[in-house]
């Protein structure tokens, strides 16, 4: 028989609205070592509390005869962190298809995760900053369609990650800064078409990037600074005809660059200087490059 504790929370900070839940009327309910935290009315939160190789959330639980719709991961609780051992032990998380936001720094530091599934038809639309940074031996991620934004540093540091793959039909917007900083492994992306910015440094240090390919449908609009400093094996790169500005430095200390092209009707409307290194050849720049000859 599974054990349930409910208790009730003594003290957390909500917001200053009129008629909101008092702090005192908020509870929780502990199953299976997840942590379900009342958010608002019929919404909960989900954390560890306890040591496990796994984390697997519900869609749904049961307080004081209440359904609540589990809809925000909050991953490792500090409580978790600093005395239970989680960040050494866990080695599998799925993420449950209510929940709709992953928080800041969730499973940060999580050395030995190798393995984050989404349920079918998942709703997550946020990622949140450093979700899964530093998780070393994860090797491959499957982004769920209805994800907008890739916060920054969400990936960053996963020096295994090899594989990352948009579901179809993605709806992501924004690749964060530094999102997939240091990702060693990191051979190919293929962006969704409506991604429109490429955060600063975002493909920063990932070493064995060698190929980025865009759908012909690309919304892309802004490459950011340093969006791909250091991508040591990246020989060439096809840039997106909406790619309307280019931040400095985007392709600095990337020695095997041999070619950068433009799509036909370019939509270029500004670059800064130091953006591609001389040496580099440069076809259908409807604007001269700061900087080279």
């Amino acid at each position: 028989m599974k054990k349930i504790i409910i208790t009730s929370v003594a003290a957390l900070l909500i917001p200053e609205v009129s008629n909101c839940t008092r702090a005192t009327d908020l509870k929780r309910i502990t199953v299976d070592g997840v942590n379900y935290q009342e958010y608002r009315d019929g919404i909960a939160s989900a954390a560890g509390e306890h040591p496990s190789d796994s984390f697997l959330p519900r869609n749904q639980v049961s307080m004081d005869g209440n359904a609540f719709i589990v809809s925000d991961i909050l991953g490792l609780s500090k409580s978790a962190r600093n005395s239970s051992g989680w960040d050494d032990r866990l080695l599998f998380v799925c993420i449950p298809r209510s929940a709709k936001t992953i928080d800041i720094s969730c499973f940060d530091g999580c050395a030995i995760l190798s393995y984050v599934a989404f349920e079918a038809s998942a709703r997550l639309t946020v990622v949140g900053g450093s979700a899964f940074s530093f998780c070393s031996a994860l090797k491959s991620i499957c982004i769920p369609p209805k994800v907008t934004v890739l916060e920054k540093e969400c990936f960053s540091v996963c020096r295994a990650l090899g594989s990352v793959v948009f579901e179809p039909n993605s709806k992501l917007m924004t690749i964060g800064k530094s999102a997939f900083f240091q990702c060693y492994f990191l051979s190919f992306i293929r962006t969704p078409s409506r991604v429109r910015t490429f955060g600063e440094q975002c493909f920063d240090y990932c070493k064995s990037l060698s190929r980025v390919e865009f759908k012909p449908d690309s919304q892309l609009a802004t490459i950011e600074k340093g969006a791909f400093n250091r991508c040591s094996a990246l020989k060439s790169i096809c840039i997106p005809f909406g790619v309307q500005g280019f931040d400095e430095k985007c392709f600095e200390e990337c020695p095997n660059l041999r070619r950068v092209i433009f799509e036909p009707g370019s939509r270029l409307r500004w670059i800064k200087g130091g953006v591609i290194p001389e040496g580099v050849e440069i076809l259908n720049c409807p604007l001269s490059i700061p900087g080279r000859q």
